[in-house]
C-alpha cells in the first residue's frame, strides 16, 4: 500500500466531511455523563475558529440516536459546569435553532461553576464540593 503525502485529507478519509477538536479537560472532568461529553464532542465538530455552531436540535437527537430529555439534562450539565453557553435564536417571528458558544477560557468557566455551586448550597441542594472520587455525577433534586 502506497502512503501518500497527506492521508487524512484523501477523498477515502473521514475527515472530509468535517472534524473539530475537543480539549482534554472535558474528557477528563468525572462530573460530565459519557452523554454529555458525546454532545459537546458533536457541537465541537460543528464549531469553527470562534467556537459557536447551530446545529438543529432535531438534527441532533437523530444523529446523537438520544431522547429530548435527556439531551437537555445533558446540555443543562455543560452549561452549569461552564462549558456552554446557548443563546436562542429567531428568524422573524420564529424561533430558529439555538447557538451554541464553547467556553474555552478557564477563568470563565471557574465562574460558572461557582455560580452553580453557590446557586445549589443557596437552594439546600448538593454542592459538587463533596463528591467523593467514587461519585460522578451530583444528583439532580429539581
Amino acid at each position: 500500500m502506497e502512503v501518500k503525502d497527506k492521508p487524512y485529507f484523501q477523498s477515502t478519509s473521514i475527515l472530509n466531511e468535517g472534524y473539530g477538536l475537543i480539549p482534554k479537560k472535558i474528557t477528563r472532568d468525572k462530573l460530565l455523563s459519557l452523554e454529555a461529553k458525546a454532545i459537546y464532542a458533536y457541537l465541537a465538530s460543528f464549531a469553527g475558529s470562534n467556537g459557536s455552531c447551530f446545529p438543529g436540535k432535531e438534527l441532533m437527537l437523530a444523529e446523537l440516536a438520544t431522547t429530548e430529555r435527556r439531551f437537555n439534562k445533558n446540555i443543562k450539565q455543560l452549561k452549569e459546569h461552564g462549558y456552554i453557553r446557548v443563546y436562542k435564536r429567531r428568524k422573524g417571528n420564529r424561533n430558529d435553532s439555538n447557538l451554541y458558544e464553547l467556553i474555552m477560557d478557564t477563568r470563565e468557566i471557574k465562574v460558572a461553576r461557582e455560580e452553580y455551586d453557590t446557586s445549589q448550597i443557596d437552594n439546600g441542594q448538593f454542592d459538587s464540593s463533596q463528591l467523593d472520587s467514587n461519585q460522578i455525577n451530583p444528583p439532580n433534586n429539581k
